[in-house]
C-alpha cells in the first residue's frame, strides 16, 4: 500500500512538472515609459496611443503628453503629443514632440511616416527627413490641406517584409495607392476597391463594390480572384503571401485559402471571444520566414447596451499559419496594445505605462 501512495506521488510529481513546463511564461523585459514622459494617469480609451515595431530590435511608441478625460472632442487634433523611438531593451534612442495635428506610423525599411494635413513624410529612425510627399491636389480642400478626419493615420498598412505600404482614401484620385522601393515610390493604384482587406508584398487585396464575397488581390505581376460566401461573415482578411489569403469569420475560425488549392479551416480560435459582445478583432502578420500571425480580440462577457457592459477583455493568440499551431495566448486589460516584430519573435505589450517585451518560442 506504501509502494503505490509512493508510486501515485510520483506520478503526480511528474504530472504536474509536465503542466508546469507546458504553461511556463516566456522570458519578458519591462519599459516603464513613464522616462519618455508618459503620463501617469491617462483615459484607458485614449486615441492615438502607438507601439509599432521598425524592424525587429527597435520599437516606435506615440502617445498625449498629458492626461485628459475620456470624453475630450478629437483629441488628436489638439493634444501636445510625442513619439519615441526605443531599442527592446529599454534603451531610448530618440524623441520628437510632435505638432497637433500630425501622427506618426511605422514606415517600411525601418523608417517612420509622419502624417500632417499638408503633407505624408519619410523619416529615419531618428526623425530627420528622407522623402516628402505632397498630398495631390485632387485629394486637398480649398485651403490646400486634407482634413485630418480624411486619414487620421487609420489607413495605411504595411506589407509583411516592411518593404512596402498601402493607403486607402483620399491620396490621390484613387480608392488604394501602394508605395514600394528605397527611395520610396508609387508603384500601382486601383480606383474600383470599395474597402481595402490587406496589403502583401507587390500589391494588396481589396473587395469590390458587389458582391461583397468576392476578394480581388491586385499584385504588380499580375493578379487572381477568390469568391467565397464566408466573406460574408468576416472579422477581416489578412495576406501574408501573395498566394495566400487567411479569414477569421464572425465565429472565429480561422480559414486558409491558397491559388489553385481547396480551402482549409486552419484553427478554432473561439477562445479569442468568450462574451457575449465581440465588437472588435484585429491581426498583424509577420514577414513571410516567421509565418505567424497574431490575431487580438476585445469585448465583454456581459453587454448592458451598445455601449457599456460588465467584464471587459482583451485576447491575443500568435498562430502558426503554415500549420495551425498556436504559439501563444494571454488575455490582459482592455486597452492595452499588443503588437508582434517582423521576424515573429518578440511580443511589445503595453499595460497602461508599462511596456512589456516577451520573447516567443
Amino acid at each position: 500500500m506504501r509502494k503505490q501512495m509512493m508510486w501515485s506521488a510520483l506520478v503526480v510529481v511528474v504530472l504536474a512538472s509536465g503542466s508546469s513546463a507546458q504553461q511556463r511564461t516566456p522570458e519578458s523585459r519591462i519599459i516603464d515609459l513613464k522616462n519618455i514622459g508618459y503620463p501617469q494617469d491617462i483615459c484607458k480609451w485614449a486615441k492615438g496611443i502607438q507601439i509599432e515595431f521598425l524592424d525587429s530590435v527597435r520599437l516606435l511608441v506615440s502617445f498625449p503628453l498629458h492626461s485628459s478625460p475620456c470624453n475630450l472632442p478629437n483629441p488628436l487634433l489638439t493634444e501636445e503629443r510625442r513619439a519615441a523611438v526605443v531599442d527592446v531593451s529599454g534603451k531610448i534612442l530618440r524623441s520628437l514632440d510632435l505638432q497637433p495635428g500630425q501622427l506618426v506610423r511605422a514606415g517600411p525599411n525601418g523608417h517612420i511616416l509622419l502624417l500632417a494635413e499638408k503633407e505624408l513624410s519619410l523619416l529615419d529612425a531618428d526623425f530627420s527627413g528622407i522623402q516628402t510627399f505632397p498630398w495631390p491636389k485632387e485629394a486637398v480642400d480649398s485651403t490646400g490641406h486634407v482634413p485630418f478626419s480624411a486619414w487620421a493615420g487609420r489607413n495605411i498598412s504595411l506589407t509583411p517584409s516592411r518593404r512596402g505600404f498601402a493607403i486607402e482614401g483620399r491620396y490621390s484620385n484613387y480608392g488604394v495607392t501602394y508605395f514600394e522601393g528605397n527611395a520610396v515610390k508609387l508603384v500601382t493604384a486601383i480606383g474600383s476597391c470599395s474597402q481595402l482587406a490587406a496589403v502583401t508584398d507587390g500589391g494588396f487585396a481589396c473587395f469590390e463594390q458587389s458582391p461583397q464575397s468576392k476578394l480581388v488581390v491586385h499584385l504588380m505581376d499580375g493578379g487572381w480572384d477568390l469568391e467565397d460566401s464566408r466573406f460574408e461573415k468576416r472579422e477581416w482578411v489578412a495576406l501574408p503571401i501573395p498566394d495566400r489569403v487567411l479569414l477569421l469569420t464572425s465565429k472565429f475560425q480561422l480559414y486558409d485559402f491558397q491559388r489553385g488549392e481547396s480551402v482549409k479551416l486552419l484553427a478554432e480560435l473561439h477562445w479569442l471571444a468568450p462574451g457575449l459582445y465581440t465588437p472588435g478583432s484585429t491581426y498583424t502578420v509577420t514577414s513571410s520566414a516567421a509565418h505567424r500571425i497574431l490575431v487580438t480580440s476585445w469585448g465583454c462577457w456581459f453587454p448592458l447596451s451598445d455601449t457599456t457592459g460588465i467584464g471587459y477583455y482583451e485576447r491575443i493568440v500568435v498562430v502558426d499559419y503554415s500549420s495551425g499551431v498556436v504559439i501563444f495566448r494571454k488575455q490582459y486589460s482592455i486597452g492595452s496594445d499588443v503588437t508582434i516584430s517582423p521576424d515573429g519573435h518578440l511580443l511589445a505589450i503595453r499595460e497602461k505605462n508599462r511596456l512589456s517585451v516577451v520573447s516567443l518560442p
